[in-house]
């Protein structure tokens, strides 16, 4: 599970970030998955948990350990959103290995 985000960006770039909420990820324009996120201190830490949705966005994108996310916030009216590009490890592996 994908706990913790920069408490620094959500000040930064997400309305009303204090009071947690739904943000939707995407791979593609065609897919969506809503995830929730809460704020607040956890072990002396200002940090933002994601949690809700997580789980489905990883078994639907057949995520694996080794895999990496890129999230690039993006704007629609009035929406925020998070693109999120997958890199993943065994394929990058082998294409490196040729």
């Amino acid at each position: 599970m994908f706990q913790n985000a920069p408490a620094k960006f959500f000040m930064k770039h997400i309305p009303s970030y204090r009071s947690g909420g739904d943000r939707d990820l995407y791979v593609s324009n065609e897919r969506f998955w809503l995830a929730r996120y809460k704020f607040g201190i956890y072990g002396r830490k200002t940090q933002v948990k994601i949690n809700g949705g997580w789980k489905l966005f990883v078994q639907e994108n057949n995520l694996k350990v080794g895999d990496v996310c890129v999230f690039e916030l993006t704007r629609k009216v009035g929406q925020v959103s998070f693109r999120v590009v997958i890199f993943r490890a065994n394929h990058d592996a082998i294409e490196l290995g040729r």
